[in-house]
Parts: structure tokens; C-alpha cells; sequence
């Protein structure tokens, strides 16, 4: 009897559990579908719940007692059993699938959203399933398993989720049992005695309460599910998601007078810290610089950690003083934040970068200015650290430069978009050609004429630096042959990055494309700045080097004067000349002058030739002469050309000056 009681009960709750699980599953497919999810598998999923729940409706109707929904037929009553138990255990299964492909193809957002539903209806089944045992808590298994299973998978594990999901699984399995065991003895007390009537009202109000503690808890945990995917668990800050869900409340509460300031904030060395003194100090630094931010930051500010060691502060203000605040308020967090910081048994000082940008209040605009305000930090980082940029249309339009050269330099060599110039180098006490310097040009179709100082850096970013060099080296050694000048000793430079010069092939490179060509090596001369010793893989710059000048290549320093190598790391490498600055050649007349004669007596001191680029006028030419400088560049014997120019030879006294 006891038995045939639990089967009519948990045939009364059928239906409404079918029709839940229909509701839950179409609701939770169209949010992933709008999500983004995987269209296909979303529409197979929903068609196989459709099918599932019309078969388990037939099945219900088809064992009702005279065609009625909530009264079992007792005949039928062991079919309709079996065909319960496995329309439940077929539905469970098709929402560990969902979940797991959810889980593994989605963002955390909607894998959050998904977890939610499912275990609301798994919450909600202890009280539908009591009627059954195992049955019920197999069902639970395939609710939640899967997904503790899928968050274990992820390529980063989601150990606290899993943990959370398997301790919620443990929850419904005691309440369950706690509902099933209220639910027998229930029954076995109306069966036995219909006078303990008020004593099943007092199990019916602890069952009552016991799931109103139950609702209780699940709330508190999902309050907890929401908490841990909006902040960052090392800081207790906002991490992306929680921004981004800040950004959308601004846009939609934000009025059309009020303005945002973002500010986006990078730690100074902060991995040089971490990675000297280790991650557990680096981690206390940042919960620390966290807090100080927060603390400092104006009421209504979301503080927000974006990301290894960086933050990102939002700020609603009044349109018509926000530049001033955003200023303001970079400098309040600075001085909160440079005060000592106690770390462990190290005390520590953290000072940052800073780029600022104000928005408007629409979502559109809130997330570009975050761009901006990255893009002004950049410019912070590359200029000098500790300071603070806002963001100007003019910034913005270099970077878009930049990118649009990035994007166009990638294929201008194949396009033969790239051209080597020729500039002629002579002696300067006869003026007669000893050299020519290798220049290169780029005229885009789309940019135009872009310069060197502009593209060159780039391509070294990029990567491009190398096959360019070599279409440099090739081309102007091709072009040398085949002139006049290529048997009569005249030499030609080109210039050679820090990048290629830690390639240890380069000097293979070298003496290949010398050979192809039938140029001597004694004509082949390599430009170096001064920025290239100071490689981090200095050793290697050093071998490279020697080992072109074991070939008979001169290996000339370019700009010498404006970088900042020792004259000690100078020995080291195997120099055969000095090229002075044309920035000193155009102040002679102030302290240019002091400069190249330092230069000229440590080139003397050291065996070293001198080359003066930049040279425009006789009087230049002649007071460089003079000095005892040994080699002259400039506009005056000629400009860059795209063909082997003789230079100008210029008068040699003031009886030919005209």
C-alpha cells in the first residue's frame, strides 16, 4: 500500500515536472542561442526535448485512471513506473549534455547562467521526486555531475566551482532523503491511524520549512556564484566581467550632461618585483595596491583589476569639470598608492603609469575610451614610466598611423613598394667618393611617402626587419656590381639593426650574398647604432660582429654621440669607424662643436676612422676637414638618390667658392 502511495504521488507531480523541464530547457536554449551558442546543436537539443517530453505526456495520459491527470490507474501502475524512471533519467541525461557542451564552448557568463537553471531544477526535484529513492538521486548525478566534471576539463580548472557544484550535488541528495523519509513516514502514519491527521500537518510545516531553508540556502549560494564571477578572487575587485556589467548600468542609468573618466593604471617593474622576490610577495603587492585604490577612489567609482598588473578605474562625473577630476583623481591614487608597502619581511615602494580619456555615458563610447586610455598609457610606457597621459586626437590619430603602417608594411616588400637610395660619402681632404650609404625609401599607395624613423621601428616590432635587411644588402650589393663603382674599390654601407645582429646566421648571410654578387668584402661596410650593445643577447651581437669582420666587413657605429654606450663596452666590439651625428654637424657653432672634437680624439685614441653626416655647406665641409675628420655625408656632395650619383666635389679653397 505504502508503495502504491508513492507511485500515485509522484504521478500527480508528472506532469509539472514535465512541463518545468520543458519551460527551463526552451527559456535556457533561447538565452544561448542569443548568447551566440552553437545554433545546430542548440535546435537538435530542443527537438529532442520537445520529443521527450510528448512521449512522457502520452505515457502519463495513456496510464491515467479514466483518461484523469492526477489519479493513477492501479493496473497500469508498474508500466507507468518504468516508464517514469527512464523519461526522468533521458531527461537528465540531455541536460548533462547541454551542460557540458555549454561549459566547454562558452563564455563563464552564460556557462553561469546555464549552472543556475540546472541547479534550480535539481533544487526544485527534491520536493517533486520524493515520491522515488535512487531513482531521483541518479537524476541528481546527471544534473549536476557533468558540470562539476566540465569545470574540472576546462584548459584553466574551476576547482572552487567544482567544489561548489559537488557540495550543492551532497545538498540536494540530503534534502532529497530528508523529503522522502518526511514523505514515508507521513504516509505510513495516515495509513496506519487517520486520527494523527494534526500530526501530518506538523510534518507537512516542517517539510514547508525545510524547503524554505533549502530556497534559502540556494540563494545565498547563488548570490556567492554571482560575487565570484564578477570580482577577482586575489583583490576582491571587480575583474572584466564585473566592469563590463558596471559599464552597462552607466549606459543605461548615465544622463546625457554626465561624463566618465577612465583611467587606466600599469605598476612600474612590477615584474621585475615579482619575479625577483617571487609570486607570494607580487601577490601580496597587488591585494595591497588594490585596496588603496578603492579606498582612495570617489564614492560611485568602480575599481576593476583588468588583468596581471593592471587596473582600471571608472568614475561618473559632471561633463563640465571631468578632464580636471580625471587629473585630480590620478593624483590622489598615485601618492595612496607609492606609500610604502609592507610585503612580507620586505618593505616596498610601487609607483605606476597612468592614461586617462573621458566618454560619454553610452556603451559604445564607454568602451573606446578604455581604448584610449590603454593607448595613453603606451605612450606613457614608451616615453618614461610614472607619469600620466590623457589621451588627444592627436595621439589617436599616430596610432592609427602606426597600424596602418603595421598593416601596410607587411606586404610592401612583395608589392616592391620598398626602394634603396644611394647617398655618396668622400674624402674629406680631396672630396673624392669613397662610399656610398644604402638608404631605404617606402612610397605607399596608400600612405604615401612614409619615413624611415617612422616604418623602421615598426618592422623591427614586427619582425619584418629581417627579410628586409636582406632585400636591403642583396639589392644595393646587385646594384653595386652591376655600376661603374663596384671594381673600383668603392664601398657601400648599409645599415644593420639590433635584431638582425642577434640572428647568428647573419654573417653566413653576409658572405653568401658577397659572393653572389662578386663583391670584395673589404667594400662592404656595416652601420650599427649605438641602441644595438645594449642587447639583451650582448655576447651574440659581439660574435655576429667579429665574425663579419673576420669576413673583411667594416662595422661602423651610426649617430655616435646620441646613445649611451661605455666607452669600455666600445673596445669590446670590433669598430672600425665612427659616424657623427648630423645633429652635431648643425651646431657647430654651439656645443656641437665640444661634442665632435670629443669624438674625434677618442676615434684617434682608439685607431678609428670618422665619417660627419649631415654635411649641407662648404663651411661645414672645410671646418670638419680642418678638425681632421676623415670622411664627409651630406646634402652638399649629394642627396639620396635611387641610381649610383657622383657627389659634388665643391670647391677645395675659397678661390672656387661661388
Amino acid at each position: 500500500m505504502l508503495a502504491q502511495r508513492l507511485l500515485e504521488l509522484a504521478f500527480k507531480a508528472d506532469l509539472s515536472a514535465i512541463a518545468v523541464s520543458f519551460t527551463a530547457g526552451i527559456g535556457t536554449c533561447g538565452y544561448l542561442w542569443l548568447q551566440g551558442g552553437d545554433q545546430g546543436f542548440l535546435l537538435y537539443w530542443v527537438i529532442a526535448l520537445f520529443a521527450l517530453s510528448a512521449l512522457r505526456i502520452i505515457a502519463h495520459l495513456r496510464n491515467g485512471e479514466n483518461g484523469s491527470t492526477s489519479a493513477l490507474n492501479l493496473e497500469l501502475a508498474s508500466r507507468w513506473r518504468w516508464q517514469n524512471v527512464t523519461g526522468l533519467q533521458c531527461a537528465g541525461i540531455m541536460w548533462a549534455v547541454l551542460s557540458m557542451h555549454t561549459i566547454a564552448t562558452m563564455p563563464m557568463e552564460s556557462a553561469f547562467v546555464l549552472v543556475l537553471v540546472v541547479f534550480s531544477m535539481s533544487t526544485g526535484a527534491t520536493g517533486t521526486l520524493a515520491p522515488l529513492n535512487w531513482p531521483a538521486k541518479f537524476y541528481f548525478l546527471l544534473m549536476v555531475g557533468p558540470i562539476v566534471a566540465a569545470f574540472l576539463a576546462r584548459p584553466m580548472p574551476e576547482v572552487t566551482l567544482a567544489v561548489v557544484g559537488l557540495l550543492f550535488f551532497l545538498l540536494n541528495v540530503v534534502f532529497h532523503k530528508a523529503n522522502h523519509q518526511t514523505l514515508l513516514k507521513s504516509e505510513q502514519l495516515r495509513l496506519a491511524n487517520g486520527k494523527l491527521a494534526s500530526a501530518l500537518s506538523r510534518e507537512q510545516a516542517e517539510l514547508k520549512s525545510l524547503n524554505e531553508g533549502l530556497e534559502r540556502r540556494v540563494k545565498e549560494r547563488t548570490e556567492d556564484l554571482l560575487f565570484l564571477a564578477e570580482h577577482d578572487l586575489l583583490t576582491g575587485i571587480l575583474n572584466r566581467t564585473g566592469a563590463s556589467n558596471y559599464l552597462a548600468t552607466l549606459a543605461e542609468h548615465g544622463g546625457s550632461n554626465k561624463k566618465t573618466v577612465v583611467l587606466f593604471i600599469d605598476l612600474d617593474r612590477f615584474k621585475e618585483m615579482n619575479d625577483g622576490l617571487g609570486h607570494a610577495v607580487g601577490d601580496e603587492v597587488l591585494r595591497t595596491v588594490a585596496a588603496r585604490l578603492r579606498e582612495n577612489s570617489p564614492s560611485g567609482a568602480a575599481v576593476c583589476r583588468w588583468g596581471g598588473d593592471e587596473f582600471l578605474i571608472l568614475y561618473p562625473v559632471d561633463g563640465s569639470n571631468a578632464l580636471e577630476e580625471g587629473r585630480a583623481l590620478a593624483d590622489t591614487l598615485r601618492g595612496a598608492v607609492e606609500a610604502p608597502i609592507r610585503a612580507m619581511s620586505h618593505e616596498l615602494r610601487v609607483g605606476f603609469s597612468a592614461g586617462v580619456s573621458i566618454s560619454a555615458m553610452d556603451q559604445s563610447s564607454l568602451y573606446e575610451a578604455i581604448r584610449s586610455a590603454d593607448l595613453a598609457l603606451g605612450e606613457v610606457k614608451r616615453q618614461r614610466r610614472g607619469a600620466t597621459r590623457v589621451f588627444s586626437d592627436d595621439l589617436g590619430k599616430r596610432f592609427e598611423r602606426q597600424l596602418l603602417i603595421s598593416q601596410s608594411l607587411r606586404s610592401a616588400l612583395s608589392k616592391e613598394e620598398l626602394k634603396v637610395a644611394y647617398q655618396p660619402v668622400v674624402s674629406a681632404e680631396t672630396h673624392q667618393l669613397v662610399a656610398y650609404e644604402a638608404l631605404l625609401r617606402w612610397k605607399s599607395p596608400f600612405l604615401g611617402d612614409v619615413r624611415p624613423d617612422e616604418f623602421i621601428p615598426i618592422a623591427e616590432d614586427l619582425g619584418e626587419i629581417i627579410p628586409i635587411g636582406k632585400y636591403v644588402l642583396d639589392r644595393g650589393l646587385e646594384e653595386l656590381a652591376a655600376s661603374e663603382f663596384g671594381k673600383t674599390g668603392v664601398k657601400l654601407a648599409i645599415n644593420v639593426s639590433a635584431t638582425q645582429l642577434v640572428d647568428n646566421r647573419w654573417p653566413q648571410i653576409v658572405e653568401s650574398t658577397l659572393t653572389k654578387h662578386g663583391i670584395s668584402a673589404e667594400q662592404l661596410i656595416l652601420e650599427v647604432t649605438e641602441t644595438a650593445f645594449d642587447a639583451a643577447d650582448d655576447n651574440l651581437v659581439q660574435s655576429v660582429l667579429r665574425a663579419c669582420r673576420q669576413l673583411g666587413v667594416e662595422v661602423h657605429i651610426d649617430d655616435f654621440g646620441t646613445g649611451y654606450s661605455s666607452l669600455e663596452r666600445l673596445h669590446q666590439y670590433p669598430v672600425t669607424a665612427l659616424k657623427i651625428d648630423r645633429s652635431f654637424v648643425q651646431q657647430m657653432s654651439s656645443g656641437g662643436l665640444a661634442i665632435i672634437e670629443g669624438s674625434l680624439v677618442i676615434a684617434k685614441k682608439s685607431g678609428l676612422k670618422t665619417v660627419a653626416e649631415g654635411v649641407e655647406t662648404l663651411e661645414q665641409a672645410r671646418a670638419l676637414a680642418k678638425l681632421g675628420v676623415d670622411h664627409l655625408q651630406g646634402y652638399y656632395f649629394g642627396k639620396p638618390e635611387f641610381h649610383f650619383n657622383r657627389p659634388f666635389k665643391g670647391p677645395l679653397s675659397d678661390a672656387n667658392a661661388g
